[in-house]
Parts: structure tokens; C-alpha cells; sequence
């Protein structure tokens, strides 16, 4: 299970992924439309240990197209589960 907070009325997890010199915490607002891409500003890419992967056109908001480049990183993704309580 994952926990956050609500901040600025959007709900907020935070991820520990891998930076250059040690873990980075980085805080996601939560989309229910997640589809499996994570949108990092490229200050915070420049301080993980992202290789880039590919390119691919990307429709932008004032839906304008542009070449993006993809970027990979690793990060153990570890769920603990525990067994319900009896009240």
C-alpha cells in the first residue's frame, strides 16, 4: 500500500527514485489516467540514473507535436501486503 497527502486539493505520493549521488524523492500528483509514464521536468532527469531509451512525437496541450526523447530507470517497486485484522 502507498500513502500520500492532499496538497493544494490534488492528491500526492511521493517515489524514491534513483539519483546520481543516492535516492531522489520525488513527489507525483496522482492521475487516475495514469497509463505507465511518469512526465519529469529535465532539471530532475538530469539527477537520476535515466538512460535514454528512444524518441517518440508527443502531442502537446496546445496540440503542437513534438519529438520527445524517453528515458529509462530501475527502481524496486516493493508492495507489503499485511493480512487483515480482526476487530
Amino acid at each position: 500500500m502507498m500513502f500520500g497527502h492532499v496538497r493544494d486539493r490534488f492528491p500526492r505520493i511521493s517515489l524514491a527514485l534513483p539519483g546520481r549521488s543516492g535516492p531522489l524523492l520525488v513527489e507525483f500528483i496522482v492521475d487516475t489516467g495514469f497509463d505507465g509514464d511518469l512526465t519529469l521536468p529535465q532539471s530532475v532527469i538530469n539527477r537520476l540514473e535515466a538512460t535514454v531509451s528512444d524518441a517518440h512525437d508527443v502531442r502537446l496541450a496546445d496540440g503542437s507535436q513534438q519529438e520527445r526523447a524517453y528515458y529509462e530507470v530501475s527502481l524496486e517497486w516493493t508492495v507489503i501486503s499485511s493480512a487483515p485484522s480482526s476487530v
